[in-house]
C-alpha cells in the first residue's frame, strides 16, 4: 500500500512540474514609464533669454560602487545637476525604496515600485565615504536647447505625483532611468550607437561576476531566475548596470572621469560557475558518503538541511513562476529536478533522523534517485533542442546531479 501512495504522490507533483513550467504572470502597469514621458518634451528649443542660466548649467553622471549589502552589490547611479553661478547643485536617484510594513510582501509578488528622490549631492558622498565605496562622475555633454527639455522633465518627474514607478532589476532602475535621459539629449543617437556594439554577454553574464563574494547568494540568484536572463545584450540593453553605463557614456563622449572618493572600487570574479559548484558538491558528496558510513543520523541531519533548503527553494520559484510579476523566474528549467517531490525526501530523512528504524530513509534514498534521473532527462533534452532549452544553468544542474548521485552510492538501510 505505502508503494502504491508513493507511486501516486511522485505522478502527482510530477505533473505540477509540468504545468508550472508554462504558467506565468500577469504584468503590473508602470507608473510613470521612462522613455514614454521623456518623450512629451522638447529637447531641441531653448529662450534667448536663458542662454546664460543653461551655458552655466552641467549634467553629470554619478556613479557608486558596489557596497556589502546584496542589493548594492552591483553599484548605483545618479544624476547630479550644478550650477555654481546660480548657486545650486542636486542629486536625482531613481533607486530610493523604502521599508514599509508590506515591503517584503510586495517583493514576494515582485511589485517592486520604486521613487525618485532629489537631494543635496553631499549625501551621496558622505555616503561614499562612510562605507568606502568609490564615487565617481563624468559630465553629459548635453547641448544647451536639450538642457531645457531635461530639466522641464526633472521637474515634472520630480512632483508627486509622478516619483514612483514599477522597478525591473534590468528593464528599468537607476541607471536604465539616466541612459533614456541622456539618450533624449541626443536626439536618439546614443541609442543607435550603443545598440549596434554587441557584448557577447547575457544579463546573467553581467551580473554572475558580481556576485563571486557569495557561492549561496549566487548560486541561488541564479536558480531562480530562468532563459529570458540568457540572450546576449548589446550595449544598450548592458547599461542596466552602473559602472557599464559608465563605461559607455566615456567612450561615447570621450569625457574624463571625476574622482569624488576614492574608495573600494568594483570587484569583478573571474571563477568558472560550473567548476566552482561541482567543486562544493564534491565536498558535500563526500561528507554525505562519509557520514552515511559513520553514523546514519549524522547523515539524516545533513541530507534533512540540504532537502529542507531545496525544497522551500522549490515552493519560492514555482510561486514566483505562477503568481508573482518577476517575469524572470517565467519558464525556468530548474523546477524539473528541484520541486515539491523533495516534499517525500524530507519527510523520509526527518524520520530516520529520530526514529531508530533504518528502513525510514529509503523513500529519501528513491525519491533522490529519481531527481537524478530528471536531471539526466533535462541535459539530454538540452543536448537535442539547444535551440528551446536555453537557459544556462549548468553550475545549477552539476550541483544537483552530484548530490542526488549519491543516493546510488549507499546502501539501502
Amino acid at each position: 500500500m505505502s508503494k502504491k501512495i508513493f507511486l501516486l504522490a511522485t505522478l502527482l507533483l510530477a505533473m505540477l512540474n509540468i504545468g508550472a513550467v508554462s504558467i506565468t504572470g500577469t504584468r503590473l502597469e508602470n507608473t510613470f514609464e521612462s522613455e514614454k514621458n521623456l518623450a512629451l518634451f522638447d529637447y531641441t528649443k531653448s529662450e534667448s533669454s536663458e542662454e546664460d542660466f543653461l551655458d552655466s548649467t552641467h549634467f553629470y553622471l554619478q556613479t557608486m560602487a558596489a557596497g556589502k549589502e546584496i542589493y548594492t552589490w552591483f553599484g548605483h547611479s545618479g544624476l547630479v545637476v550644478v550650477n555654481e553661478k546660480y548657486g545650486f547643485e542636486r542629486c536625482y536617484d531613481w533607486g530610493v525604496f523604502a521599508f514599509s510594513p508590506t515591503f517584503y510582501f510586495d517583493f514576494i509578488f515582485g511589485r517592486l515600485y520604486y521613487s525618485l528622490m532629489v537631494t543635496n549631492p553631499k549625501y551621496s558622498i558622505v555616503q561614499a565615504e562612510v562605507e568606502n565605496r568609490e564615487l565617481i562622475r563624468r559630465e553629459l555633454d548635453i547641448p544647451r536647447e536639450a538642457k531645457r527639455g531635461i530639466i522641464d522633465f526633472l521637474n515634472y518627474n520630480s512632483l508627486d505625483e509622478n516619483t514612483t514607478y514599477l522597478y525591473h532589476h534590468y528593464l528599468d532602475n537607476c541607471a536604465t532611468r539616466i541612459r533614456d535621459i541622456y539618450n533624449a539629449s541626443t536626439n536618439g543617437e546614443f541609442k543607435a550607437w550603443a545598440q549596434s556594439i554587441e557584448t557577447n554577454k547575457s544579463y546573467r553574464d553581467y551580473t554572475t561576476s558580481l556576485m563571486g563574494r557569495s557561492f549561496i547568494v549566487n548560486w541561488t540568484l541564479n536558480f531562480l531566475q530562468g532563459p529570458s536572463i540568457d540572450k546576449k545584450l548589446n550595449l544598450w540593453e548592458a547599461c542596466f548596470l552602473p559602472y557599464v553605463l559608465d563605461q559607455a557614456i566615456e567612450e561615447y563622449t570621450g569625457e574624463e572621469k571625476i574622482v569624488i572618493n576614492a574608495g573600494k572600487e568594483n570587484t569583478f570574479s573571474d571563477n568558472n560557475p560550473v567548476l566552482e559548484a561541482t567543486t562544493v558538491a564534491l565536498i558535500i558528496f563526500v561528507l554525505l558518503v562519509w557520514s552515511y558510513s559513520k553514523n546514519r543520523r549524522l547523515w539524516a541531519f545533513i541530507i534533512s538541511i540540504l532537502l529542507l533548503f531545496f525544497t522551500i527553494l522549490s515552493c519560492v520559484l514555482i510561486f514566483m513562476m505562477c503568481f508573482s510579476n518577476h517575469d524572470v523566474t517565467y519558464f525556468n528549467e530548474n523546477i524539473i529536478y528541484v520541486n515539491p517531490l523533495l516534499f517525500l525526501a524530507l519527510f523520509s530523512s526527518l524520520r530516520a533522523l529520530f526514529s531508530r528504524k533504518k528502513r525510514e530513509a529509503t523513500m529519501c534514498l528513491s525519491v533522490m534517485k529519481i531527481s537524478f534521473v530528471l536531471t539526466l532527462i533535462l541535459i539530454i533534452l538540452k543536448g537535442l533542442f539547444m535551440g528551446v532549452f536555453i537557459q544556462d544553468n549548468f553550475a545549477q544542474i552539476c550541483f544537483m546531479l552530484i548530490i542526488y548521485f549519491s543516493a546510488f552510492t549507499l546502501k539501502r538501510p
